[in-house]
């Protein structure tokens, strides 16, 4: 699904140090930095964090955010309890759309 919202490889790479990607949007940057505190650091969010939050996303946007952060997190933790999880981690890549048409011309 993410692929077909636009989701490329490059954004997917830029996650790794994001603070200094050239290609995610600042918006985008506060909702991985924010995605950070909530799972790694809770009470490390401060009052600028906060009000630079408020600056980029509205007050239902913080909390959709907050809850999908929660869900997805969730998830994870009741798939690895119940040991669901794959015993190999083996990434399916699925090409963009740009790729498959490059691929065509070929």
């Amino acid at each position: 699904m993410a692929r077909q919202q636009g989701l490329t490889d490059e954004r997917i790479d830029e996650m790794t140090d994001y603070e200094r990607s050239t290609v995610l949007t600042p918006r985008e940057k506060m909702a991985v930095r924010f995605t950070d505190y909530f799972l790694k650091d809770p009470g490390g969010a401060d009052a600028a964090f906060i009000e630079e939050m408020c600056r980029h996303f509205s007050e239902a946007e913080i909390v959709e955010l907050g809850i999908a952060i929660s869900l997805f997190s969730a998830f994870n933790k009741f798939i690895i309890t119940l040991g669901l999880e794959h015993d190999s981690k083996t990434v399916q890549v699925v090409p963009t759309p740009s790729k498959l048409a490059a691929a065509a011309r070929v």
